[in-house]
């Protein structure tokens, strides 16, 4: 769980989860990622979720779940 403090938003596509003052995790817009707020269509494409580390860093693709 992280408070709404450690949370940090670059631009439009680009969340970083914050612990002890280090980013822990990143939630990014695929390239493919595409919403028109003008409809009631989910929006398609990918949301990425991976651990903010140099190295083995393995991307876990989220999936969207309607409501």
């Amino acid at each position: 769980m992280f408070k709404w403090e450690q949370l940090h938003q670059y631009g439009i596509l680009i969340i970083v989860l914050e612990e002890n003052n280090e980013a822990k995790w990143i939630i990014a817009l695929g390239d493919d990622f595409y919403y028109d707020q003008n409809t009631m269509e989910p929006p398609v494409g990918d949301i990425l979720l991976y651990e903010a580390a140099l190295e083995d860093n393995e991307v876990i693709p989220l999936q969207y779940q309607k409501e």
